[in-house]
């Protein structure tokens, strides 16, 4: 008997029972708050302020990480004018690699080919 004995899978997907919960979740919370509207008159401006200064904090902190990267990847970076272009550098280059850059200008090299000779470039 238990040979003829057919066990049907769920067929849905991960996502559609995801969806399900979901909104089984949602149809809850809506129910709840019908039903204690006072209170969440009560606490909706303090939940929904807090939610802006959350989202606020997140903006600034992403725009300091922003500004960051960019400070980082400009020290880390030098820009050639007959190139017309910027030259990915190994490191932030020291007060003592500029003057042999500088040097190597003087020479008739640019700034590319001076990086390159002093095993700056990236």
């Amino acid at each position: 008997m238990a040979d003829n004995v057919i066990e049907f899978q769920d067929s849905r997907t991960t996502w559609q029972k995801f969806n399900e919960k979901a909104k089984d979740k949602y149809n809850a919370s809506v129910a709840w708050c019908k039903e204690h509207k006072e209170i969440v008159m009560a606490v909706a401006p303090v939940v929904i302020s807090g939610a802006f200064e959350l989202a606020k904090a997140g903006m600034k902190y992403n725009d300091k990480k922003q500004e960051r990267e960019l400070e980082a990847e400009k020290l880390a970076s030098v820009y050639d004018r007959s190139a017309g272009m910027y030259l990915a550098t190994r490191r932030p280059l020291t007060n003592a690699d500029w003057r042999r850059i500088q040097e190597l200008k003087r020479q008739g090299y640019t700034t590319g080919e001076a990086l390159d000779r002093l095993g700056l470039l990236a």
